[in-house]
């Protein structure tokens, strides 16, 4: 782990001590951008007639999904649906 990222990681963790409402707002706030994003790569890889740009857009989609089924689970979340 970088010096930075961990710099950030502590900054946003004693931010939210005292607070947790907050971090849990955070935390669905970051699982929602995930999914976010992975829809926004599924949508450009089935319009994609390139099959290796496609096949970047899946990957990345995947990518984003993996991150929101870690973060829900890090949470005692349900994961996400599959895409549809």
């Amino acid at each position: 782990m970088r010096l930075d990222e961990l710099i950030r990681i502590t900054y946003n963790f004693l931010s939210y001590r005292n607070d947790p409402v907050a971090l849990v707002e955070a935390a669905m706030k970051m699982l929602n951008e995930y999914l976010d994003h992975a829809l926004s790569f599924e949508r450009l890889a089935a319009e994609e007639s390139n099959a290796n740009l496609k096949a970047q857009f899946e990957k990345q989609a995947q990518a984003y999904r993996q991150l929101a089924t870690e973060r829900a689970a890090r949470y005692g979340l349900p994961p996400p649906s599959p895409p549809k």
